[in-house]
Formats: structure tokens, sequence, C-alpha cells
């Protein structure tokens, strides 16, 4: 199952001058290349993959708050492999494609991140295809809407932040499983605002985010990194819904408090919302 996958995501906040063509560069080039170079099986089968756009909010966590007045936007890819040698593989293909350079000079006067490589504890996949739902109809998320959330984590708060995000991950699972429950009633979803997949992952800081043989920063931070992709932004505005329902009923034992309180602690978090699914691969289930 791809509870275990490995996952990269690139993150780019890109000033208005370079957004178009970084935008060109990751949904286009590169993702022409992950379709024509990666397997769809075995020990490097690429399972999922997408490309989204943002623009930079004023305030991260406020969908409301509007779009930063300097035009910046979040460029993002994610990509899951079966195994660590998907990972590697993709590197060693795209040092050789010659494309790194470009976009090197297009992130020159960027904020470019790579976190990588996370391990995927928990998950809800509605993109295996099925019966009700063959892969012609799930091969395609352009348009979707995705949540992005990192979560960076001082060594002496990394048991804390386990329990926060674990108990989030229930949550997920309870809310959008196959009882569709939270605060024990049923909750019913349009088709607007389905849940098509969400992952939580965690890895080290790297010395070198670029490089994974470089080792664990020295200081023992941890990343935690989930992600949502819901059929439109309907389902991201619903979700804030219930976070603010189960806020208010759990209080401090609920995700928002945790994150608080352990923001008050030293974690930086960065919250990317609404991103818009540019370049899609779902090649979920071809290798079971």
């Amino acid at each position: 199952m791809p509870v275990g996958d490995i996952s990269p995501i690139g993150l780019v906040k890109a000033p208005k001058s370079v957004v178009d063509a970084l935008h060109h560069w990751v949904s286009t080039r590169h993702a022409n290349f992950m379709a024509s170079t990666h397997d769809q099986t075995g020990d490097k089968a690429l399972h999922f993959y997408t490309t989204s756009r943002a623009p930079v909010l004023k305030e991260q966590k406020d969908l409301d708050s509007g779009a930063a007045e300097d035009g910046s936007e979040w460029i993002v890819w994610t990509e899951y492999y079966a195994k660590m040698d998907g990972l590697l593989d993709h590197w060693e293909q795209g040092k050789a494609s010659g494309m790194l350079g470009d976009f090197f000079t297009l992130t020159a006067e960027a904020d470019a991140t790579f976190v990588q490589p996370l391990k995927v504890l928990h998950e809800v996949n509605r993109l295996i295809p099925t019966e009700d739902k063959p892969r012609a109809a799930l091969a395609d998320l352009s348009g979707a809407c995705q949540l992005l959330v990192m979560f960076t984590v001082p060594k002496e708060h990394i048991a804390e932040a386990e329990k926060m995000v674990h108990d989030h991950a229930a949550w997920m699972k309870e809310l959008h499983g196959e009882k569709h429950t939270m605060l024990g009633k049923d909750r019913i979803f349009k088709p607007e605002e389905e849940l098509l997949y969400y992952s939580l992952g965690t890895c080290p800081v790297l010395n070198n985010h670029m490089d994974l043989a470089s080792g664990s920063n020295p200081d023992g931070s941890v990343i935690f990194l989930f992600t949502e992709y819901y059929k439109t932004k309907a389902g991201l505005l619903m979700q804030w819904e219930h976070a603010r329902e189960m806020n208010e009923a759990k209080g401090a034992d609920f995700t928002l408090a945790q994150m608080t309180a352990l923001e008050e602690k030293g974690m930086t978090t960065t919250f990317l919302q609404p991103l818009e699914v540019k370049a899609s691969i779902n090649w979920f289930g071809k290798d079971t």
C-alpha cells in the first residue's frame, strides 16, 4: 500500500517577475519529464505527481486575507514513489536531463526549498481505481484544490508534534473515511467537496535540502508535512468549517490549538493554500 511511500516536495515562493516562467518550467517541462522517464511499476515506481500554484496570501492561515500586494506566488510540485529507489533514480535522471541549470537560473531571486525524503505515515486515498471510478476518471486532477502545511519542529518538541499530527490523521480518516463521521455525527459531502487524497509524512531537516547524502541537521529538527487534495475549492472551505467546529468542541486537544502551543515553543509553520493543481500523474494501483 502507498503508506510508506517516499515523497519529495518542491516549494518555491516566486516573485512576480519570474512566476510565469517558473510555472512553465514546472507544469510543462518538469511534468513532461516526469511522465516520459519514470517507471509505473517496480521498486522505482512513481505513484502520484502534481504541480500547483497559488498567490501568496497576506495571512497564510486565512483564506479570506487576499493575495499579497507584491504579486508573489507559490509554485509547488509533489511526488510519491514506491520506495527510496524511485527518488534516487529521479535525481540521477534529473541531473542527466540538463534541466536543473534553468531551474537554478529561474529561482536565483526566489525562495526555493526541497522537502525530502518524506516517508508517508498516514493517508486517505481516493485515487486508486475502482469499478465505480475507473482510471480514466482519476487520471487528470487539473483544477483540484490542494492544501499543504509544513511544520519544522525543534528536537525537544518532536514528541508533542507527533501527537498533534497523528491526532490530525485520525480526524481525517474519521471524517473522510468510509463512515464520514465527526463528533459522533454523520457528515455529508457534496461531490465538489470530495477529498481526493490526504497524506502525512515526516523527514529530518537535511544539512543541504537538495542533497540526500548531506545528512541530518545536527540540531535534530524534524519536518512533518501534510497535504490534502479536494475536487474543488469548496472542499477546502468545508474542511475549514469542520476544523473550526472541532476547535470549538475540543479546544486544546485539537490541531489548531496544538499548533499554536507548539509555535509558541519555537515550531515554525508554513501554510500554502488554496493551491490549484495544474498538471498531474496518477499511477496509483498500477503495481498491485
